[in-house]
């Protein structure tokens, strides 16, 4: 008498996806390739975003423990990459017009040269176990030590650009075209900064 309704046609199960960067690529921008770079950047922008500037800002950490490090200005964002082993990867990208303020940081390493000299102190009783930790006392020392540009963001995250000592002279030439693209972001879109800070 009653038509039942057909059961609703099953939904497929969404594919797990995951972002890859292949091995070619990767290594190509290692070495400061601005094609693979960019390509590397393009799967988190914008189809009209321009790339202003991409560098690569080199490796925290040591040996198989360690992560590179890229950033990328472009019309719109200040973005960086972090690639580890195994698959990690970290992007944090902040829009210009909400970059409240910066800052380049380079730690001392005086507390790391400590560190390892009491590693190798401890050592001599242990006949030289604990020298097998100064990989890690490295690694632990570049985590909470950060090297770089430090954007603090309105209502957001903070995006750190890592780099290593030798380029922070790219990580200043980062900084400056930043701060010009930021200028003429708010400017194009009618944003007066005394009126976003009030």
């Amino acid at each position: 008498m009653f038509d039942t309704p057909a059961p609703p046609a099953p939904v497929p199960a969404p594919e797990a996806s995951t972002i890859v960067i292949e091995e070619s690529i990767l290594e190509r921008a290692k070495q400061g390739d601005a094609a693979s770079m960019a390509t590397m950047f393009t799967q988190f922008l914008c189809e009209d975003e321009t790339i202003l500037l991409v560098e690569y800002l080199g490796k925290r950490g040591f040996l198989f423990s360690g992560e590179h490090c890229w950033a990328c200005v472009t019309d719109r964002r200040a973005g960086s990459l972090r690639v580890g082993k195994i698959g990690e990867l970290v992007y944090q990208d902040a829009l210009l017009e909400g970059i409240n303020s910066s800052a380049i940081h380079q730690p001392s390493l005086l507390p790391l040269y400590i560190g390892i000299v009491v590693i190798v102190l401890l050592s001599i009783p242990t006949f030289g176990v604990l020298l097998l930790t100064i990989p890690l006392a490295i690694h632990l020392y570049f985590r909470h030590s950060k090297c770089g540009l430090w954007f603090i963001v309105r209502e957001g995250l903070n995006v750190w650009m890592f780099a290593n000592r030798k380029r922070l002279t790219l990580a200043n030439r980062i900084y400056r075209t930043i701060i010009k693209a930021r200028e003429k972001r708010v400017e194009t879109l009618g944003i007066h900064i005394m009126a976003a800070r009030s």
